[in-house]
């Protein structure tokens, strides 16, 4: 679990500059912070979450 959320760090990092310190990203780097979101849920979602188990 720690391994896939070593990642996020410096996503936490690049956000709380925004919101914090009032920094600027370009557009580039919120592509990253979306895919790098999104990889992050596909990491957290069990393999068997979305079907049924009969």
């Amino acid at each position: 679990m720690a391994t896939s959320l070593t990642p996020a760090e410096p996503a936490v990092a690049a956000v709380l500059g925004v919101t914090v310190l009032g920094e600027r990203l370009p557009g580039a780097s919120w592509c990253g912070l979306a895919v790098l979101g999104v990889g992050l849920v596909l990491l957290a979602v069990p393999v068997g979450a979305g079907s049924r188990g009969r």
